[in-house]
């Protein structure tokens, strides 16, 4: 179980909802669902996702807070479109 703040309930509620990663919508469930009292092993069966990473974001949250909910950046090629060309598409 993990304790959160109301600024931090309201914060993952709406990314829960509204994130247009999917990462971090599941990550933010996930969180929700620990401080409701929830274990990582029914929270894990629940979104159908493995224990080791229901774990893992529980860890990145109480080490990282809010910033450990998205990606980190992962080493492979870089980027052929430039930010720009990105959003464009």
């Amino acid at each position: 179980m993990i304790v959160l703040s109301a600024r931090d309930r309201q914060t993952l509620q709406h990314l829960s909802q509204r994130d247009p990663d999917w990462r971090v919508r599941e990550r933010a469930q996930s969180l929700l669902l620990l401080a409701a009292g929830q274990t990582c092993p029914q929270i894990a069966a629940q979104q159908g996702l493995t224990l080791q990473t229901v774990s893992a974001t529980r860890r990145r949250w109480l080490d990282q807070g809010l910033s450990g909910l998205p990606d980190r950046a992962r080493r492979g090629a870089p980027a052929k479109l430039t930010p720009a060309e990105t959003e464009r598409l």
